[in-house]
C-alpha cells in the first residue's frame, strides 16, 4: 500500500518546535498521526496549518492529532512573539488598567494603560520604557508592546484638588478602531470632548464613564480585525460625524 511523506515546520523558525510523536513516517492515507508543539521562551503558540489541509482534531491545541491524506503532506506550527509588561506606582495612585504586575502580550500589541490619583494627588506621568506611549503626560493613553517593557505611572501630592487635563487624555475605543493614536478622525473626537463635552456636569459625568469602560472594550475589540471594522463603521465614524456637526455649530 502507498505511504505518504510528513513534513513538520515552524513559522517562525525560532519560534520553538514541532514533533511528529507517531515517528513513524511515511504514513498510509487514514493513518491518525499525533503531533506537538513547544513554544520557545518569548513566544506562544497560534495553531497548526498544513499543506495541503488536513483536518485536526484540534487546531489551536500544542498536542493534537490529523488524519493522514493520500498525499505528501507539510504540518506547520504557528508561533507569535511574546512581550512582557510590568506596570508600577508611586505613592498616591495606581494603574486600573491593565493593573499593576507583570503581563503578557503578543508583541506589537496595542494597550490601554489608565493611572487613578488618590484623593489629594494628581498624575504626573509614565517613565521607564516609554517609547512607544502615546501620551506620556496622560493619565489614561496606550502603549504597542513591541519588547519587554517595565513601566510606572507617577503621581505628586496636591494641596488643592484642580481639574486636570491630564485624565482626560486616551481615546481607546476609537484608537482601537483606527489602530494608531494619530488618525485625524481621533483629533475630532478630542476637540469634542475639551470644547463640548468638559464644558458641562452631564458632558463631564459622560467622559468619567467613558474612562471607565473604554478600556475594556477597546482590549476586546483590539486583536479582532472584524471587529475594529464594525466599530469603526457602525460607532466611530458616526461619532465622529457628530462631533464635526456638533463643534461646528458651537463655535459657530
Amino acid at each position: 500500500m502507498a505511504t505518504y511523506e510528513l513534513t513538520m515546520a515552524l513559522d517562525p523558525a525560532g519560534g520553538g518546535t514541532a514533533t511528529d510523536m507517531s515517528d513513524k513516517s511515511p504514513y498510509e492515507a487514514g493513518t491518525v498521526v499525533s503531533i506537538k508543539a513547544e513554544a520557545n521562551a518569548g513566544y506562544r503558540f497560534v495553531n497548526w496549518t498544513a499543506v495541503p489541509e488536513v483536518v485536526f482534531d484540534n487546531a489551536n491545541a500544542p498536542e493534537t492529532t490529523f488524519a493522514m491524506p493520500d498525499e505528501a503532506v507539510t504540518v506547520t506550527a504557528n508561533f507569535v512573539a511574546v512581550c512582557q509588561l510590568t506596570i508600577s506606582s508611586t505613592t498616591g495612585g495606581s494603574v486600573i488598567a491593565p493593573g499593576e504586575g507583570k503581563f503578557t502580550y503578543d508583541a506589537g500589541q496595542l494597550v490601554s494603560l489608565v493611572a487613578d490619583p488618590d484623593d489629594g494627588y494628581r498624575f504626573v506621568e509614565w517613565t521607564g520604557n516609554v517609547a512607544t506611549i502615546n501620551d506620556l503626560k496622560a493619565a489614561s493613553t496606550t502603549v504597542i508592546t513591541d519588547g519587554d517593557y517595565s513601566i510606572t505611572a507617577n503621581f505628586e501630592e496636591q494641596e488643592e484638588e484642580e481639574p486636570s487635563s491630564d485624565t482626560t487624555g486616551g481615546c481607546f475605543i476609537a484608537t482601537a478602531a483606527y489602530g494608531t493614536p494619530t488618525a485625524q478622525q481621533i483629533d475630532v473626537l478630542r476637540e469634542f470632548r475639551d470644547v463640548v463635552l468638559l464644558e458641562s456636569a452631564a458632558g463631564s459625568r459622560l467622559v468619567a464613564l467613558y474612562y471607565r469602560l473604554g478600556p475594556r472594550v477597546a482590549d476586546f475589540i483590539v486583536g479582532s480585525e472584524l471587529l475594529r471594522t464594525l466599530v469603526r463603521k457602525l460607532l466611530v465614524d458616526p461619532l465622529v460625524w457628530t462631533a464635526e456637526v456638533t463643534g461646528a455649530i458651537w463655535r459657530g
